[in-house]
C-alpha cells in the first residue's frame, strides 16, 4: 500500500504526543547539571540529546523549538570545551529553557501542506519537445508504437505551458531552437521548476561533438540521443529513464538512532514505491547491510557509539560494499562537514529539516547514477580479483602501491587501443560507442584469469597490469589475453552478427622488474610503443635495466633530428570551459612535431632531440608566431574574448636578448587586445629561477601579456610564489590537489583570494563528472581535461562560444 498525507500526518501526531517529555528531559538532566557538582559525561549526554532533538523538531514543523534547542546545543559544546563551568554559556542555556514552548499551531498544522500527495499511479507519459515537425510526429509514432502516451509541442514555451496537466515520466528535448543553438539547454532547469519534481530529461540532437555532450550533462540532463533516433536506443532509454519504474522497488537502508526520523524518511519514500529498513543502532549497520542488500544508505552523522563518517569509511573500505551510496542527513553544525563526506565518497549531504523536492531528487539521482555499477558488480563474480576500475586515478594510486609493496619478481603493463575509436563514433555516436567500448573492457581477459588490474584510459584504451613471478610468465598469459582477444572479435552473437567486428585493435606490453619504475615512465612507454604496432598485433619492452634502455624494443620510424631542423612544429588547442556564463573564452596550446605522414609527437618523443640552443629559439618563435597570427583569425566578436595560454621554454624565459624579438613579434601584429596573449610559467621553475622569471614578467606586462600561474600547490611556496607573481589566471593540477593534506583549505584559500582579485582559476586534468561536480561546489569555476575535451589541431569557435 502506497504511503498517503494521512500516514505522514500520523507520525506527527505521534512525535507532536511525546514531545513534552522529551523536554521535560531535557529540564531534569540540566537541573542536575546546574545544581551539583559539574559532570562531563552528563553534559555529553545533554548535548547529543538536545541535537537529535532539534533534528526531530524541524522535521515535524517545531522549529522554533528547534532553533532554542541548537543554541542549547553550541553552549554545552562550548561548556565541554573548556571543561568547567561558564557563566556565559550557563545564561545561554537557561534563557533557550525558559523560552522553550510548544505552539498549538505547529500541533494543528497538517504535514499535507508541505508534503503533497502522490498518485501511486505515475503516468507512461512522454513529452517530445522540437521545432522539426518531421522529427516529432516520427518520435511520437515511435513512442506510441512500443506502449507508451506520446505528447509533441513544436516550441518549448508550449510545452511548459502543458507540463503540469500532462505530468510527464520523461521529456525528449531538442538542443537548437530558434531562440538559441543551445536554447534547449538552457530550458533543462526551468522546465523542472515549473513541474515540482525532477522529471528525466534527455537531449537529443544531430550534434555528435563532445563539448555538446558535456554542456547537457553539467547543466542537469540524464541522458544523450543522436538524431536519427533508433528504435533500440529509444526503448531502451525509455526503460531506463521513466520514472514509472525508475524508483519502484529500490531498496534504502536508514540509518539514524532517532526511530521517529526513520519512519518519517520512510513514509516518504514509500510514496515512490521505495522499500525501506530502519537501523537505530549504528553498531548493527554492516550486519544489516549484509543481509538487506540495499541499494542506497540514508546515514545520520552524530549516533552513540559511532559517528556517522567512521561508519562510511568502514562502508567504503569493504570491497563488497564500497558501491553502495551513501546520502548524508544531519543537523549536524560543522561546516567542514560536507568536504569530510564527500571526500569519504558520500553522493550527497542535506541538512535537517529536510525538504520531501531536494529530498526525493537526491536520493533518486544517487539510486540512478549507482545502478549500473550495482548490477555490473553482483553479476561479475571474479570482480574482486580482477579489480575493474572507474576511476583512473584511483588506478594508478594502487598501481603505484601495488609496484611497490608487490612480492612478485616482475609486473607488466599492457595497454590495449581501439586505434580506429574516433571513427566509431562518428559513424555511432558517443553513447553507442562508449558502451561497445565498455562491453570490450569487460570481455577482455578470460574468465579464468584472476589477481589483475584493470582500468579504461581515455576514450579509446584498456589499461592491464599483471604481477607474474617472472617474464615468462607475463609473456605467456599475454599471448593467452591476445588470443583470446582475437576470440572475442570474431565471436557471433545469436542473430549471426559480429559483436565486435569492427573494432581495429593494437597491444603494447611494458615490463619491468626494477620497483623504482614510476607508473608514469611505463605508461609512458606504452603509449610510445603502441605507435609502432600493427593492426592486431602486439610490441613488447622490458624495462627491468633502465629508463630509456630498453632491453628490446624497435625505433621509431621517423627521424626526429631531421623533423626539428625542417621546424616541422605545429600547435594542437584544448579548451577550457566556464560552468558559469563568461565573456572570456581560454584555450590551451600545446607544441607537437609532425611528419609528412601527419604523425604527431608529444614533447616527451623530441625535447631530447633538442641539442641546440637555437632549437629552443626555434620552437618558441614558432609559438608566439602562431599564437599571434591565431589570435587576430579568432578575436572578431565584440561581445566576447579569446585567451591563447602558450608555454615557453626556461631556455627563452631566463635569456633577456629574447625580450627584443617577442616585443616585435607582439607589436608588429595587429591582435586586438595583447592581454590576449597568455603565457604560462611553472610553479616549481619560478621558485627555481626566482630572479630572471620576475624580470621576464615585468617586460611581458610592458608589452600588455598575462601571465598564467600553472602548477598551484605543487611546492610548499605556492601562496608566497603566488603573491609575488600576481597572475592573471592560476592554474591548478586536480590530481595534485587530491593528493594534498590539506586540499579542502588549499581551495577555499585560492578561491578567496582569487575572488577578490578578479583572477580566474582552472583546475586542470579533469578525469570525471564527480571531480568536476566537487571542485566546482568549492569555488572554481573554469575546468580542463581530456575527459571534457582532447586537444586538437583546430579550433571550432563557433561551438565554443555557443557552449561555454
Amino acid at each position: 500500500m502506497v504511503a498517503t498525507a494521512v500516514e505522514l500526518q500520523k507520525l506527527k501526531q505521534d512525535f507532536d504526543s511525546k514531545l513534552p517529555s522529551y523536554l521535560d528531559k531535557i529540564h531534569d538532566v540540566w537541573s542536575q547539571i546546574r545544581l551539583v557538582e559539574w559532570n562531563r559525561k552528563l553534559a555529553e549526554s545533554l548535548l547529543y540529546y538536545c541535537h537529535k532533538l532539534a533534528g526531530s523538531s524541524a522535521i515535524y514543523g517545531h522549529n522554533e523549538i528547534s532553533e532554542r534547542l541548537k543554541q542549547i546545543e553550541l553552549a554545552l559544546g562550548d561548556l565541554l570545551e573548556k571543561d568547567q563551568k561558564n557563566s556565559q554559556a550557563y545564561e545561554v542555556i537557561e534563557t533557550n529553557l525558559r523560552n522553550i514552548r510548544i505552539n498549538p499551531l505547529d500541533i494543528e498544522r497538517e504535514l499535507s501542506n508541505t508534503f503533497a500527495s502522490k498518485s501511486s499511479n505515475i503516468e507512461h507519459s512522454i513529452i517530445i519537445i522540437d521545432d522539426d515537425q518531421d522529427t516529432g510526429e516520427y518520435l511520437k509514432n515511435l513512442i506510441s508504437n512500443i506502449g507508451h502516451n506520446p505528447y509533441f509541442y513544436e516550441t518549448i514555451e508550449e510545452a511548459v505551458a502543458n507540463l503540469r496537466e500532462v505530468k510527464p515520466s520523461l521529456i525528449l528535448l531538442d538542443i537548437n531552437f530558434p531562440e538559441g543553438q543551445v536554447a534547449g539547454i538552457k530550458a533543462i532547469s526551468s522546465i523542472r521548476d515549473v513541474l515540482g519534481y525532477r522529471v528525466p530529461i534527455v537531449m537529443i540532437s544531430s550534434r555528435k561533438d563532445m563539448a555538446v555532450r558535456l554542456a547537457s550533462m553539467t547543466s542537469g540532463s540524464d541522458g544523450f540521443l543522436t538524431k536519427p533516433v533508433k528504435v533500440s536506443e529509444l526503448e531502451s532509454i525509455i526503460n531506463e529513464k521513466s520514472m514509472a519504474t525508475r524508483l519502484e522497488g529500490k531498496r534504502v537502508l536508514i540509518v539514524d538512532d532517532d526511530k521517529s526520523t526513520g519512519l518519517f524518511y520512510r513514509a516518504i519514500l514509500k510514496r515512490y514505491q521505495i522499500d525501506t529498513e530502519i537501523v537505530t543502532d549504528p553498531m548493527k549497520t554492516i550486519a544489516k547491510i549484509n543481509d538487506y542488500k540495499p541499494h542506497l544508505i540514508l546515514m545520520d552523522n552524530v549516533m552513540p557509539g559511532c559517528r556517522g563518517t567512521e561508519l562510511a569509511e568502514i562502508i567504503k573500505q569493504d570491497p563488497e560494499l564500497f558501491h553502495i551510496p551513501i546520502i548524508f542527513i544531519t543537523a549536524d553544525n560543522d561546516f567542514e562537514l560536507p568536504s569530510k563526506i564527500l571526500s569519504l565518497g558520500a553522493k550527497g549531504f542535506l541538512l535537517k529539516p529536510i525538504k520531501e523536492k531536494s529530498f526525493i531528487n537526491t536520493v533518486e539521482k544517487a539510486l540512478l547514477v549507482q545502478q549500473h555499477v550495482i548490477t555490473k558488480f553482483k553479476s561479475n563474480p571474479t570482480l574482486k580479483q580482477r579489480n575493474i576500475y572507474s576511476s583512473q586515478y584511483q588506478f594508478f594510486g594502487d598501481v603505484e602501491s601495488s609496484i611497490s609493496n608487490s612480492i612478485a619478481s616482475v609486473f607488466g603493463l599492457l595497454l590495449l587501443r581501439i586505434t580506429n575509436y574516433g571513427n566509431l563514433r562518428e559513424k555511432y555516436g558517443l553513447a553507442s560507442s562508449t558502451l561497445l567500448l565498455d562491453k570490450f573492457v569487460d570481455t577482455s581477459l578470460p574468465r579464468e584469469m584472476v589477481n589483475v588490474k584493470i582500468c579504461k584510459f581515455g576514450e579509446s584504451d584498456v589499461l592491464i597490469l599483471l604481477e607474474r613471478p617472472n617474464l615468462e610468465e607475463i609473456e605467456s598469459e599475454v599471448n593467452v589475453i591476445a588470443q583470446h582477444l582475437n576470440d572475442v572479435l570474431e565471436h557471433q552473437s545469436e542473430d549471426g552478427k559480429l559483436l565486435f567486428d569492427e573494432i581495429n585493435m593494437t597491444l603494447a606490453l611494458t615490463t619491468s622488474s626494477n620497483k623504482d619504475n614510476s607508473i608514469e615512465a611505463i605508461l609512458s612507454k606504452c603509449q610510445e610503443l603502441s605507435k609502432q604496432a600493427k593492426v592486431g598485433g602486439l610490441v613488447s619492452v622490458d624495462l627491468s635495466n633502465t629508463i630509456g634502455s630498453p632491453s628490446k624494443v624497435r625505433s621509431i620510424n621517423v627521424n626526429v633530428s631531421d623533423l626539428i631542423q625542417k621546424k616541422a612544429f605545429a600547435l594542437s588547442y584544448q579548451p577550457i570551459i566556464s560552468i558559469e556564463d563568461s565573456s572570456n573564452i581560454y584555450i590551451d596550446t600545446y607544441t607537437r612535431l609532425i611528419n609528412s605522414e601527419f604523425d604527431v609527437f608529444a614533447p616527451s618523443e623530441f625535447f631530447n632531440h633538442f641539442s641546440k640552443k637555437e632549437h629552443w629559439v626555434s620552437l618558441d618563435r614558432f609559438v608566439i608566431e602562431k599564437s599571434v597570427d591565431k589570435l587576430k583569425s579568432i578575436n572578431t566578436l565584440p561581445d566576447k574574448e579569446i585567451f591563447l595560454i602558450v608555454r615557453l621554454s626556461k631556455q627563452c624565459i631566463l635569456n633577456k636578448d629574447n625580450i627584443l624579438w617577442l616585443s616585435n613579434i607582439i607589436q608588429n601584429n595587429r591582435v586586438r587586445s595583447q592581454k590576449t596573449l597568455v603565457v604560462s610559467l611553472q610553479e616549481g621553475e619560478f621558485n627555481e629561477h626566482r630572479e630572471g622569471y620576475l624580470y621576464f614578467v615585468e617586460k611581458l606586462r610592458l608589452l600588455g601579456c598575462q601571465i598564467s600561474l600553472q602548477g598551484y600547490g605543487e611546492t610548499s611556496q605556492s601562496i608566497a610564489i603566488r603573491n609575488e607573481l600576481k597572475p592573471d589566471l592560476i592554474k591548478v593540477d586536480s590530481k595534485v590537489l587530491k593528493q594534498h593534506k590539506d586540499s579542502k583549505a588549499l581551495v577555499a584559500e585560492l578561491v578567496q583570494y582569487s575572488s577578490s582579485r578578479s583572477i580566474n582559476v582552472i583546475a586542470t586534468k579533469i578525469e570525471s563528472a564527480d571531480r568536476l561536480s566537487s571542485l566546482y561546489q568549492q569555488g572554481i569555476m573554469y575546468f580542463q581535461g581530456n575527459f571534457i575535451e582532447e586537444a586538437s589541431m583546430n579550433i571550432d569557435i563557433n561551438t565554443k562560444i555557443s557552449l561555454f
